[in-house]
């Protein structure tokens, strides 16, 4: 055995070369990424119910959800919030677990929620039930403003937007995620004399206007061929339709209407909740993150040419960057290995 290569040239010459096409194959096949990929161990249940204290969110929501969580040895910890109109429940699953059984955990908290649903109470919102993606981006994309003048946060916004699904229809891209989005609202300024004439104050007003929109299902036909959820039209779908709803019915079958005491315009959150900037000029950012085991250096290629084919479609004012790219430093490391 210790003379076979020595006595056989040619098995030599072969399986040195099936060693050599072997470790060329695994360098162009490895998955190649600046952070290794973690588990998803963390995440919440968020629920909702408008109107509701703090003291009957934490009685009549979180408590049930928590009950039906305890039960599942998977979990490791709890943690809850329960505050005005919504119910937080933090959700830690335990570290020796391996990823297809955390996978397996939250399938099982899922179906735990489903069953204390029946003992929520009524107008209680679907409760969300959100793994938190733990990463780093492999791509960062900045669109900001350098034209004179205020910054146009809805155009870039939809901009934003269109990137984003560009880079989410990539193959091998696992998320993506919008930084310094500006969030647009219905703004209704009423006219004090006008309230006060219709004897309204400004509370008045607003539980009248929040009442007029249909969120939730009016009810149910059940048969036997299935049940059938039927809801009441209404809901606000434009601005039209907040003018027309009424506050006050007068005697002559007339209404007073929010279009009559109030101005109501549609504009971006003033003032904003969250702020991007890019070289000190205002920005949204467009982040992407890359799938487990797969190889950075290609998926960038193919992101860097849709960033450029995108930034041919955008107005001149607005500059397109690519201000992070993992690939950068996987290729730099790769080459010094």
């Amino acid at each position: 055995m210790t003379t076979l290569f020595y006595r056989l040239p040619r098995l030599t010459l072969l399986v040195i070369f099936i060693a050599i096409i072997s470790g060329i194959g695994a360098i162009l096949t490895l998955g190649r990424q600046e952070d290794p990929t973690l588990v998803e161990r963390f995440g919440y249940v968020l629920t909702t119910l408008p109107g509701a204290d703090a003291e009957r969110m934490e009685a009549t929501v979180t408590e049930p959800i928590e009950r039906a969580l305890l039960e599942l040895p998977e979990i490791r910890e709890l943690k809850s919030t329960s505050r005005a109109n919504v119910s937080q429940i933090s959700i830690d699953i335990r570290e020796d677990l391996t990823e297809a059984e955390v996978d397996d955990a939250w399938t099982l908290i899922r179906q735990q929620v489903e069953l204390a649903r029946p003992e929520l109470p009524a107008g209680v919102s679907s409760p969300l039930v959100e793994r938190v993606y733990v990463g780093a981006s492999t791509m960062l994309v900045s669109l900001s403003w350098e034209g004179e003048g205020d910054a146009p946060l809805a155009v870039m916004s939809r901009l934003a937007e269109g990137l984003e699904d560009r880079l989410r229809n990539l193959s091998s891209t696992e998320e993506t995620e919008l930084f310094g989005k500006p969030r647009e609202e219905v703004r209704v300024i009423a006219d004090p004399e006008a309230l006060a004439a219709a004897g309204l104050s400004l509370g008045d007003a607003a539980a009248l206007i929040n009442a007029a929109d249909a969120k939730v299902p009016a009810g149910q036909f059940r048969g036997q061929g299935g049940d059938i959820g039927f809801e009441v039209g209404g809901e606000f779908d434009g601005i039209a339709r907040i003018r027309s709803v009424p506050l006050i019915q007068r005697p002559d079958g007339s209404a007073l209407r929010v279009g009559d005491i109030a101005k109501i315009e549609k504009g971006i959150e003033n003032p904003p909740t969250g702020l991007a900037f890019s070289n000190g000029n205002r920005a949204v950012f467009v982040a992407a993150y890359i799938q487990s085991n797969q190889r950075v250096d290609q998926w960038a290629l193919q992101a860097e040419e849709v960033v450029e084919q995108f930034a041919l479609t955008v107005p001149e004012e607005i500059n397109i960057d690519i201000v992070f790219s993992q690939a950068k430093y996987t290729n730099e490391r790769l080459n010094g290995l």
